[in-house]
């Protein structure tokens, strides 16, 4: 294939789509403000809606040079002062590149919820475009990310200097811009290993350290009597993690990046999301919207020092790696209303 040394205006890859995010079902932990007398499971209608996302471009600029803004934050004023310093006279330094490449070292690569929702799509696109990049990293990049690139049989560069060449430019994964067409852009992709098969249809992805839930054992107990299997997804090695969403009929996960990998799923999952009650995001409800699937959420135990936190100061995130505490009939019912209509 010949590949274009420059392609000065935007090339649709991928048409203008159009996401419909159904009806959906949030439960609550037990409180005296859905029964004073009585703590009860507050049941919380969220209305669906429709999400339009914009073509996705892609451009080729020949003569370009991209470099590493973003030198990352320091543990400590003094013990990566050399190591920053030494990025700071790479990235003084230019690599030429013989090939088209895609500068990914300004998107964080240590969540692989970013990297899929925000490095890997660009990638692929570009692909689409009939375009084989050269992937650049940070000299440091994660081992995480490097194990996702060898799998997807992506070469990769690692550097922290000036970058020149055939830059390839794809539409920003900002906003979640790309989760619509993820279940093509990487449920179909192919691996440079066989896909494991050998996985359950129904799997509760739990979590250790942080959002770790307060009585794991309690809900543990209940999916194992509904045929769950609970996995940890920081145990399993990558292709693994993948394959799981992928063969999943049913999911429960406490919110955190190993869900991201609904990416990959094929046979339209139901998925209950746990969430702290101070932290509740709907990204990946949009995305089990896109693979087709349906999805419930369970909020844990509210505390008062948390609504402090959240709605008179405003710290949004301040609860995000809080422990949660899960109500196991609230669980009970998210699996009903989320299975009605399998």
């Amino acid at each position: 294939m010949t590949v274009p040394t420059a392609i000065d205006n935007d090339r649709v890859v991928l048409p203008a789509a159009r996401l419909r995010v159904s009806d959906a079902w949030l439960f609550t932990f037990p409180t005296a403000l859905g029964g004073t007398l009585s703590p009860r499971v507050r049941e919380l209608w969220l209305e669906g809606r429709e999400i339009e996302y914009a073509p996705v471009t892609v451009r080729l600029e020949g003569s370009a040079e991209s470099q590493l803004r973003n030198f990352g934050r320091s543990e400590s004023r003094w013990r990566h002062r050399t190591r920053r310093l030494k990025q700071k006279f790479t990235a003084m330094q230019t690599l030429a590149l013989h090939r088209p490449f895609l500068d990914a070292r300004n998107e964080t690569d240590a969540n692989l919820a970013h990297v899929l929702y925000d490095v890997l799509p660009r990638l692929q696109a570009v692909r689409v475009a009939g375009v084989e990049p050269v992937l650049v990293l940070r000299a440091r990049a994660t081992a995480m990310t490097q194990e996702v690139c060898r799998l997807l049989g992506v070469e990769t560069v690692r550097t922290d200097a000036v970058v020149r060449g055939t830059r390839c430019v794809a539409t920003s994964a900002d906003a979640g811009f790309y989760e619509a067409r993820l279940p093509r852009l990487l449920g179909d992709a192919e691996l440079v290993e066989p896909w494991p098969t050998d996985t359950p249809a129904k799997v509760f992805i739990a979590r250790r350290g942080s959002r770790a839930l307060v009585n794991h054992g309690e809900v543990e107990s209940l999916l194992g009597q509904r045929g769950y299997f609970t996995r940890y997804f920081e145990d399993l090695p990558m292709i693994e993690q993948w394959a799981t969403m992928r063969n999943a009929e049913s999911v429960v996960a406490v919110h955190g990046a190993a869900v991201a990998n609904l990416a990959f799923a094929k046979r339209r999952p139901r998925v209950v999301e746990l969430f702290h009650p101070g932290y509740v995001v709907d990204c990946y409800r949009q995305l089990t919207a896109a693979v087709g699937g349906a999805w419930s959420a369970v909020t844990g135990r509210l505390r008062s020092e948390d609504l402090k936190l959240v709605e008179e100061k405003r710290l949004l995130r301040a609860c995000q790696a809080r422990p949660i505490e899960i109500d196991v009939d609230a669980l009970s019912r998210a699996l009903d209303v989320v299975h009605a209509d399998a």
